[in-house]
């Protein structure tokens, strides 16, 4: 009985890992289609570099569209350009940054607030074992 429980978790995290690359690579090639180059995508966060900056510093809260159309001096066509590149994302009458920029950039700078629980049980083993 043990083996058939030991082989399905086997089948369980294959079939888990399996999910996740599919996945991974659905949402690189989605990601990958909205820039034909690394000008483009450059050109592109340049273009909307002040609220980029703007919403990333309020990611925290919430953040209007209103505020986004009187910030970029009531020029929709960058949010426009922002929200079909998926730069950011519209819900309601809310805007974030897409996922994937939120992350690159607080791995970038290094300003991720969520805590890491394995990052600290490792440290805190490596502090048991030195005592």
């Amino acid at each position: 009985m043990f083996s058939c429980f030991c082989g399905y978790k086997k089948e369980k995290i294959v079939s888990l890992q399996k999910n996740y690359v599919s996945n991974l690579k659905e949402q690189t090639k989605s990601f990958m289609n909205h820039f034909n180059s690394i000008r483009e995508l450059l050109n592109t966060l340049n273009r909307g570099n002040k609220l980029i900056a703007e919403m990333f510093e309020k990611r925290k809260s919430v953040y209007r569209y209103e505020y986004a159309v009187e910030l970029m001096d009531n020029n929709e066509d960058v949010i426009k350009l922002l929200l079909g590149k998926n730069i950011i994302v519209q819900n309601g009458a809310n805007l974030e940054l897409n996922d994937q920029f939120l992350n690159f950039f607080e791995d970038i700078l290094e300003v991720n607030e969520e805590i890491n629980i394995s990052y600290i049980n490792e440290h805190i083993q490596q502090i048991k074992g030195h005592f």
